[in-house]
């Protein structure tokens, strides 16, 4: 009976290690995709700033219109 008990107390551990395992493998993954997500965000950014820039440039340089 306490052998039974045991086996099934060593299952449930080692069920709980190696869901801690996976969760931690997850949250490496998710770390690094995040990282990425950010890089291509901050690119995209730069990207927004520089098109913001060269459009307001040619606005500025359209000639005015007189009614």
């Amino acid at each position: 009976m306490i052998n039974a008990e045991l086996e099934r107390l060593h299952a449930t551990v080692q069920t709980l290690a190696d869901l801690c395992e996976r969760l931690a493998a997850d949250k490496r993954e998710l770390a690094t995709r995040l990282a990425e997500s950010e890089a291509h965000n901050a690119a995209l950014t730069t990207r927004l700033d520089m098109t913001r820039t060269r459009i307001e440039s040619l606005i500025a340089r359209l000639p005015e219109v007189k009614e």
